[in-house]
């Protein structure tokens, strides 16, 4: 902090207690399950590298071969 940085995290109430408490009193738990559900149903990797779905797709082929 003395060096000016601040860190003012996303989750939980930054507001007064009775903000909060007119706002229902959500948890921190429950506000960080809400964003995970949202993270989990909305999140869309970046593409792999070609030549790294070519390298997967070798070890792939060469699992199945040893699994027959």
């Amino acid at each position: 902090m003395r060096s000016g940085e601040w860190l003012i995290p996303e989750l939980g109430v930054h507001t007064t207690q009775k903000a909060w408490e007119n706002s229902g009193k959500r948890d921190i738990l429950d506000e960080a399950r809400e964003k995970v559900d949202h993270i989990l149903q909305n999140h869309e990797p970046l593409p792999l590298a070609d030549e790294i779905m070519d390298e997967l797709h070798r070890i792939y082929i060469k699992a199945q071969e040893e699994a027959s």
